[in-house]
C-alpha cells in the first residue's frame, strides 16, 4: 500500500492553492489543481476539520474547482484505489455536482461522488447512470467524511462502495460490482470537480488516497465480542475463481457478512476461539478450501484482516 495525503496545513489563508505552494510543510504534493474561469480555490480558516485550515472550494456556475492526486502526472496505476476526504457545506448546492471523480488511465471516470440540487449524495459507477442515492439530504454545518474504495475483480469488472460519516456515525453507505473494468485508477480528484451550475461556497480536508488499497483507508476491525470484526479476504488474484463459499466449522457460532464476492466479514466470538472455512471453485470445477481461527475478544489474538489471496495452484497466501 502506498498514501498520498494533503490536510491543506502548509498554506496561507486566502492564498490561491497551486502544485508548487502544496507540498509545504510535509504535505504530498498534488498532482493537479483546477480552477475554472471566475472560481477560487484557497487555503482557509474559516473552517478546517484538521489543524487550521482547509481548502475552501468557491466554484463559478459552469466552472469546477478541484485538487487531484495522479493523472497524466503522477499516475496512479492502481488496480484497487481507496479514497477520504471531509467536507463542511452551510447550504445545498442548488444545482447537482461533482465532488469527487477517479479517472482510469484510459480517460473514462470509473467512479464518481455527486451532490444533488437538494443535497442528496448520489454515487455512480462507469456509465451515465447514478446507481445509488442517500435517502436524506446531508447534514449542514458540520465536517462529514466521504469514503470510497474501488477494486478490479478480474474479468472485466470492479466493485466499489462508498460511505458517508458524520464524525464517527456512518450516515448512509453503498456497495456494488460493475461491469467493464478494463483499466487501472490514474487519478482521484475532490472539490467540485464538474461544469454544472452549481456556484455554492464550501469546504474540504483531509484528502488521502491509498494504493494497493484492501478497503477504507485505515480500515480496522474491532474485537469486541458480538462485533462484527475480523474481515476474511479470499478473492482472486488471477480471476480464475468462479464460486466463494464461507461456513461456520467449530466454536461460537454468528453470521459471516459478505462485503463482496469472497470477502466477508465475522463476529469475533466470546469465551472461545471460533473456526471458519473458506471454499472457492476455480475455472475447470476443481475446489480449494482452507480454515482459519478468530480469537476470543480478550485474549490477545489478532483482529486484524485474515488475507488469504488465491494464486495459481491453489496456494494460500
Amino acid at each position: 500500500m502506498a498514501k498520498r495525503s494533503n490536510n491543506f496545513d502548509g498554506g496561507s489563508n486566502g492564498t490561491t492553492i497551486t502544485i508548487a505552494n502544496s507540498s509545504a510543510g510535509g504535505q504530498d504534493t498534488l498532482n493537479y489543481v483546477g480552477i475554472g474561469t471566475g472560481s477560487t480555490l484557497t487555503y482557509s480558516n474559516a473552517q478546517a476539520h484538521s489543524g487550521s485550515l482547509a481548502a475552501r472550494v468557491a466554484p463559478a456556475s459552469g466552472q469546477n474547482a478541484y485538487v487531484q492526486f495522479g493523472g497524466s502526472t503522477g499516475n496512479l496505476a492502481s488496480e484497487d484505489t481507496a479514497v477520504d476526504f471531509w467536507m463542511y457545506h452551510t447550504a445545498n448546492p442548488g444545482a447537482d455536482m461533482v465532488l469527487l471523480h477517479a479517472t482510469r488511465t484510459d480517460g473514462a471516470r470509473e467512479a464518481q461522488v455527486g451532490m444533488l440540487a437538494n443535497g442528496h449524495i448520489r454515487v455512480r459507477t462507469l456509465g451515465a447512470t447514478w446507481l445509488w442515492t442517500s435517502t436524506a439530504a446531508i447534514p449542514l454545518n458540520t465536517w462529514l467524511q466521504v469514503r470510497l474504495y474501488m477494486r478490479n475483480q478480474g474479468m472485466g469488472t470492479s466493485f466499489v462502495k462508498a460511505a458517508l460519516y458524520n464524525g464517527a456515525t456512518l450516515v448512509e453507505d453503498f456497495s456494488t460490482s460493475t461491469a467493464d473494468r478494463s483499466a487501472p485508477i490514474a487519478g482521484v480528484g475532490v472539490g467540485k470537480t464538474s461544469i454544472d451550475a452549481a456556484a455554492t461556497v464550501f469546504w474540504t480536508d483531509d484528502f488521502e488516497v491509498e494504493t494497493a488499497a484492501t478497503g477504507y483507508i485505515d480500515e480496522e476491525a474491532p474485537a469486541v465480542a458480538g462485533t462484527v470484526g475480523m474481515t476474511i479476504d479470499a478473492r482472486s488474484s488471477t480471476g480464475d475463481i468462479t464460486n466463494w463459499a464461507i461456513s461456520h466449522i467449530s466454536g461460537p457460532s454468528g453470521s459471516a457478512t459478505a462485503i463482496e464476492p469472497g470477502l466477508w466479514q465475522v463476529p469475533i466470538p466470546e469465551g472461545e476461539a471460533a473456526v471458519w472455512r473458506v471454499t472457492i471453485t476455480v475455472t475447470g470445477g476443481q475446489t480449494f478450501s482452507e480454515d482459519f481461527t478468530v480469537e476470543p475478544a480478550g485474549s490477545g489474538g489478532s483482529s486484524a484482516p485474515v488475507v488469504m489471496m488465491y494464486r495459481a495452484g491453489g496456494e494460500w497466501v
